[in-house]
């Protein structure tokens, strides 16, 4: 009979990797916490004007007690769903949170493929600038 994959997978997990990750899990959240707070500070709105902007945007009731809940250090249970993010940022003027969820490796291709685009423009007004000059791109 074979053996079970998911067992086998769980039974050569090492424990402390895996504590490791719960520990990074719960320095995601508290980073994600705060950086959502910080963002709701920085509209000058108050937490119940940011909710109704973010209703608006999301297309459904967001109420203080979520926000508040979502916000709160030490609401563990409370996270906040990720469909609402667009309408986070949308109410909050802001990218920071999709950045912050994007993770250090796929913000620097992100990054990468933003400086390429602005070489790729800059070259392109270059060019219309000879262009309008009469330069020869020869």
């Amino acid at each position: 009979m074979a053996e079970d994959t998911t067992y086998r997978a769980c039974r050569n997990t090492n424990p402390t990797s895996s504590f490791a990750h719960l520990r990074q899990a719960e320095k995601a959240d508290a980073l994600i916490r705060l950086a959502m707070s910080e963002e709701v500070s920085a509209t000058g709105l108050s937490r119940q004007q940011f909710c109704e902007v973010m209703s608006n945007f999301a297309g459904r009731t967001i109420s203080v007690h979520m926000l508040n809940s979502w916000l709160a250090p030490n609401r563990e249970r409370c996270f906040f769903p990720a469909a609402y993010i667009e309408a986070f940022c949308q109410a909050a003027h802001s990218e920071k949170l999709k950045l912050l969820i994007l993770g250090e490796r796929l913000r620097s291709l992100l990054e990468f493929g933003e400086k390429g685009a602005a070489v790729l423009a800059r070259n392109r007004r270059i060019r219309a600038c000879k262009e309008v000059c009469g330069v020869s791109l020869a």
